[in-house]
């Protein structure tokens, strides 16, 4: 059985329970394979989105770290790690459009030179 566009198939968010932290690394617009074969089109992030916001319960990190899930619920939370530009430009506005949390792990060279997201 091949696996649903987003990577999941139906029994997993249907007996789903607990919580997860999903991470990602990078957004861009199209070709993801160019930059990184673990990019996403912004396309393919904005369907993981509604995906994630149908069937789970999405939560902050403060929410996710304050402890586990009630026992009929699936919580994700979602982060992205290196703090790439893509992150500003494609997942900010598309969590602003969906109304989910997220939290971004940004490198520290960026941050010495005063730039975090160059």
């Amino acid at each position: 059985m091949i696996k649903g566009r987003v990577g999941f198939y139906k029994s997993d968010y249907r007996e789903a329970r607990g919580e997860r932290m999903l991470i990602y690394h990078g957004i861009c617009e199209k070709d993801h394979t160019r930059f990184n074969p673990i990019f996403l089109t912004a396309k393919m992030f904005e369907e993981h989105l509604r995906y994630f916001k149908k069937y789970f319960q999405v939560v902050s990190l403060a929410e996710y770290m304050e402890g586990p899930a009630a026992e009929n619920v699936f919580r994700v939370c979602l982060s992205f790690d290196d703090g790439f530009a893509n992150n500003h430009r494609f997942v900010l506005p598309l969590l602003k459009n969906t109304m989910s949390g997220c939290f971004f792990y940004h490198i520290g060279q960026g941050l010495r030179r005063g730039n975090p997201l160059e």
